[in-house]
């Protein structure tokens, strides 16, 4: 549902211990999996689930942790009606954020029965925080939690060592192979990743250089990522495969949507495509928006708190 490396916000939550991803935590994505499209909630309201590894620099209102913590939650994306009436979607919104945090018995049992869940994996409701902060300016807390979110991942462990950049026209060329091999021996080695901290934290030229180094990895990467899920998503509706299955209608679409919802290239691409297969893009559309816009008005406040 998110980049790699996004800073996110927990909205909702079921979490009821002191210390774990409450209602304010604040955290970096980390990865994504396993997104399925639900509909058995008693007040009958649809929703899709998917399971991401945050990592986190503060849990709740309280103050930032001294280390960043990773953790796995299940994020929940509620569906709501473009046909219905605004107080009708309203109402809707707030049953649903009602059963995240735990108080009817719906959306738990129901979201740990779809994905086999069988530990005790809070339910959350994630919005992301807009990016105004330049990550040169990142406390150690938040840049380590940054800097593992995106080394860490699928995407970026699995290509590092198929990659070698030119850097021949690069502005940084006389030392840009130095960084970006520290930064390859940083995705799998934790004492190596400990003396890349060490010197970023010592120098800001050398802090400056290995977040352009970790920049200039990762938009290849995704660039590479984004073209294959299109060439997927493609081809799936070529073959009418969102057409068929257990799910009514066009439902399906919600799931392969929200995979990367949050990413205007991909959203626009789908919208696109349905378009073009005839379907009833414009319903799918509307009903996202409006829950996007209502999860965006729902964390509104939560971005005054210092993270």
């Amino acid at each position: 549902m998110f980049d790699h490396g996004q800073k996110v916000i927990v909205v909702k939550s079921s979490h009821r211990g002191k210390v774990g991803p409450k209602k304010g935590s604040i955290g970096y994505v980390l990865g994504s999996d396993s997104t399925r499209l639900v509909k058995r909630t008693v007040n009958k309201i649809p929703f899709c689930v998917e399971s991401q590894v945050i990592v986190f620099v503060r849990y709740g209102f309280g103050k930032e942790r001294e280390e960043p913590e990773t953790r796995r939650i299940l994020n929940v994306f509620p569906i709501l009606s473009s046909y219905k009436p605004a107080p009708y979607r309203r109402e809707a919104f707030r049953m649903f954020t009602e059963e995240v945090e735990g108080k009817s018995e719906n959306v738990w049992p129901v979201v740990k029965w779809e994905l086999k869940n069988k530990n005790n994996t809070p339910v959350c409701m994630l919005y992301p925080v807009e990016n105004v902060e330049d990550i040169r300016d990142f406390n150690k807390v938040n840049f380590k939690a940054w800097y593992k979110s995106v080394v860490k991942s699928w995407t970026f462990s699995s290509n590092v060592d198929k990659t070698r950049p030119d850097f021949m026209r690069n502005k940084y060329e006389k030392n840009a192979r130095e960084y970006f091999n520290a930064v390859r021996d940083s995705v799998k080695s934790r004492n190596f990743r400990d003396k890349v901290f060490a010197a970023v934290f010592s120098s800001d030229k050398v802090k400056s250089e290995v977040i352009y180094s970790m920049k200039y990895l990762h938009s290849m990467f995704e660039a590479a990522l984004i073209k294959k899920y299109m060439k997927q998503i493609s081809e799936a509706y070529n073959n009418n495969i969102y057409n068929d299955g257990p799910f009514l209608k066009h439902d399906a679409h919600y799931a392969a949507l929200t995979s990367r919802i949050f990413n205007p290239a991909i959203l626009n691409l789908q919208i696109e495509l349905m378009k073009n297969r005839g379907l009833d893009y414009s319903r799918i559309e509307k009903g996202l928006k409006h829950t996007m816009r209502m999860i965006r008005e729902n964390a509104q406040p939560l971005y005054s708190i210092k993270s």
